[in-house]
């Protein structure tokens, strides 16, 4: 009986303890942050500054998966740390044990038009790079980087990425899955036909949407219109990057077919003025789309491009994660909805998530937006990709 009344506190002291630290939590080990500069094969997008995580206890003996987190539209290499201080998301995750040792790598992707979604951006057979060609960058110039310069296990690779990265880490992780073992869309625009779905409360569509920005103008877009794009025209100005990624043009500025929204932006460098980069875009004056958009629809809409390389996907065994805001303010929920129900279809093994609320923020409070709560998703994304 007194060997019992003993043991007794002791094991009362050993609970103690456990609830204490599942409290106050593992003690956190510190990694830390450097920034390089990546060349890139493409002259036109150069040298590109980058930033780079390694863990605690870094050992450049050892070999670490890597994870490759690609920025939204209008931002760089520097939102990760600045914004949702992805050292204290990794160190807290790899000191718990939740995840494995990894390095990070944060590229930057920003070009002329304040966003490359990632896309090689061509005008065939006249222009081979036009706004950049982003997904080489990314698939060569950074991953061979990384491997050339760190110790890199070749087979745990990653990408994840939020917004217009969320579009990139997916459709470059679908269409290399032997490159990349896993890719995670936080938000991103995946199933483009959604666009033409009518926004709640509206009328119109998000290609449509974009006319109402043009209220000065009658409507319409004006041949001048990239004197006028920036904050006060959000949609618009998206969309002429995502037009610079998927459907340039170069050319004469009398090849532009203006009243076709075929837009002449700038004069290309070492031409004389005689030679224009510009977009085409995917909507006609009235709002309907037009063939541009089918081609988006052929080579560079995610959902499509995961039916036309599922077997390749499948055999590699590409871990996916999508997720998005319950209230994402682009209205990109039936995006994540439409990639989760073919890859269902399809009876491939995926991570979903349509994030409603978080613990201890009150939804009434804390919407969730295009970006709310995204360090929770963030930890749930790595946990998924690289978790022990």
């Amino acid at each position: 009986m007194k060997k019992v009344i003993f043991i007794l506190p002791l094991l009362l002291l050993a609970i103690s303890c456990q609830k204490v630290d599942e409290i106050i939590g593992p003690e956190i080990s510190s990694g830390s942050l450097e920034l390089i500069n990546i060349v890139a094969s493409d002259p036109l997008i150069g040298t590109k500054p980058a930033m780079v995580y390694l863990p605690p206890a870094y050992d450049s003996s050892a070999h670490y998966a890597v994870v490759i987190f690609l920025h939204g539209y209008g931002s760089n290499h520097l939102f990760w740390q600045s914004v949702e201080d992805i050292k204290g998301v990794m160190d807290y995750l790899i000191s718990a044990g939740k995840i494995k040792a990894c390095i990070g790598v944060m590229p930057n992707a920003y070009n002329a038009l304040g966003g490359s979604f990632y896309t090689n951006s061509e005008y065939q057979p006249f222009a081979n790079s036009v706004f950049g060609r982003y997904e080489d960058y990314i698939v060569s110039d950074v991953v061979n980087y990384v491997k050339n310069n760190y110790p890199v296990d070749s087979s745990e690779i990653y990408l994840i990425g939020l917004s217009m990265g969320a579009y990139g880490a997916l459709k470059l992780g679908v269409k290399h899955p032997d490159i990349f073992k896993g890719a995670a869309s936080h938000s991103g625009p995946i199933a483009f036909e959604q666009f033409l779905q009518t926004i709640p409360g509206t009328s119109v569509n998000m290609i449509q949407a974009v006319l109402s920005e043009w209220a000065d103008f009658g409507f319409r877009i004006p041949s001048t219109a990239g004197r006028y794009l920036g904050s006060s025209r959000p949609l618009s100005t998206m969309l002429f990057a995502m037009a610079g990624a998927f459907s340039p043009k170069v050319g004469p500025l009398a090849a532009f077919d203006t009243l076709q929204y075929e837009i002449p932006l700038d004069t290309v460098p070492g031409t004389g003025g005689t030679v224009w980069a510009g977009v085409r875009l995917p909507l006609k004056p009235t709002g309907d789309t037009n063939s541009v958009f089918t081609e988006w629809l052929l080579t560079h809409d995610v959902f499509r491009l995961i039916n036309t390389n599922f077997l390749n996907v499948s055999q590699h065994g590409l871990k996916i994660y999508i997720d998005c805001g319950h209230d994402d303010e682009l209205f990109l929920q039936p995006h994540a909805v439409a990639c989760h129900s073919l890859l269902n279809a399809l009876s491939y093994s995926h991570y979903y998530q349509l994030f409603e609320d978080a613990p201890g923020y009150p939804p009434e409070e804390f919407p969730t937006g295009h970006v709310t709560h995204l360090q929770i998703r963030l930890a749930e994304s790595l946990k998924y990709l690289l978790g022990r």
